[in-house]
C-alpha cells in the first residue's frame, strides 16, 4: 500500500501548541478477541450455508452496535479539524467530487459502506503539492465520523474485532488469497471489498481510503492523501471563515 504524505518528517519534532492545537489523546482500543472469534464463526456459518439472510444478520448487528461520535463532544480543536476534513473528502456516493477525471473510478454498488476507524495525521508541517513520503505519522484511534453524505447506505465502522474476523474468514489458512475466492465472492453480495492490485491483501474499507492528513504550521492549509481504487490522490484544503474547503484535487500516482 502506498505510504502517505505531502510533507517531510523531521525526527525529534513533536506536536506543538502553535495555533492553539493540542496533542490528541488517542489510546489504542483493547481488542475483544472473544467477540472477534464470534463474528468470524457467524460469518463462517453463513458461508457454509450460503445464507445471505445469516450474512445480513451479522451486518445488521454490526450496524446497530457501533455508532458515530458526536463531533460536538470533541473538545480538541485539532481532532475536530480532522473530523471536518474527513467529512469533506470522504464522498463514497459522489466520487467525481474528489477526482479530476470523468469517471468515478470505483464502484459503490452496495447497501453498506465500511469506514476506517483509524486516521493518520501530521501536524505543523509545510504542505507541498507533490508527495514526499513520511515515515512516522500520528494516529487517531477509535475514529468514528458521522457519514451524512451517504444517507442511502448503512455505515459500518471497521473496528479491530471486525477487521480481524473478516480477514481471517477470507483467508483462514493463510494461503494465497485467490485460493478462497468463493469467500470473497460471498461477502461481495453485500460488501464492496476490493482485492489489492498485486493480490496480497483486501481493502475492506469503502473507498476513498484516507491515508493521512497534513497541516501547515498555522493550521490554515491542509493536504489529505487518499486511495481511490488503484490510484492515489491528494486534496488541498484551506480554512476560510473558520470552515475547511477543498481547493484542488489531483492524482499522485497509480498502483
Amino acid at each position: 500500500m502506498y505510504k502517505f504524505l505531502s510533507a517531510i518528517f523531521t525526527i525529534g519534532i513533536l506536536i506543538s501548541c502553535q495555533g492553539n492545537k493540542l496533542p490528541i489523546d488517542s489510546p489504542r482500543p483493547v481488542v475483544d478477541s472473544l467477540l472477534s472469534r464470534k463474528i468470524e464463526n457467524d460469518l463462517e456459518q453463513a458461508y457454509q450455508k450460503q445464507s445471505l439472510a445469516l450474512l445480513d444478520t451479522v451486518l445488521m448487528e454490526w450496524f446497530k452496535s457501533i455508532k458515530p461520535k458526536d463531533i460536538n463532544s470533541i473538545d480538541n480543536p485539532l481532532e475536530r479539524d480532522l473530523y471536518e476534513i474527513f467529512k469533506l473528502v470522504y464522498q463514497p456516493d459522489d466520487l467525481l467530487k474528489i477526482n479530476d477525471s470523468d469517471e468515478p473510478l470505483y464502484s459503490t454498488e452496495s447497501d453498506y459502506i465500511i469506514v476506517q476507524t483509524q486516521l493518520q495525521y501530521l501536524p505543523d508541517f509545510e504542505v507541498y503539492p507533490d508527495s514526499i513520503y513520511a515515515d512516522s505519522l500520528f494516529v487517531v484511534h477509535d475514529f468514528r465520523p458521522a457519514i451524512t453524505n451517504s444517507k442511502s447506505k448503512k455505515v459500518l465502522y471497521l473496528t479491530k474485532e471486525y477487521e480481524l474476523a473478516i480477514k481471517h474468514f477470507l483467508n483462514p489458512d493463510n494461503s494465497r488469497l485467490m485460493t478462497h475466492y468463493g469467500r470473497s465472492k460471498f461477502l461481495r453480495n453485500r460488501l464492496n471489498i476490493l482485492l489489492s492490485h498485486n493480490a496480497n491483501f483486501w481493502y475492506l474499507e469503502t473507498h476513498p481510503l484516507i491515508n493521512g492528513i497534513s497541516f501547515d504550521p498555522g493550521y490554515q492549509f491542509a493536504c489529505a492523501g487518499y486511495e481511490l481504487s488503484y490510484s492515489i490522490w491528494f486534496a488541498d484544503l484551506e480554512k476560510a471563515n473558520n470552515q475547511w474547503v477543498i481547493k484542488k484535487v489531483e492524482c499522485g500516482g497509480i498502483e
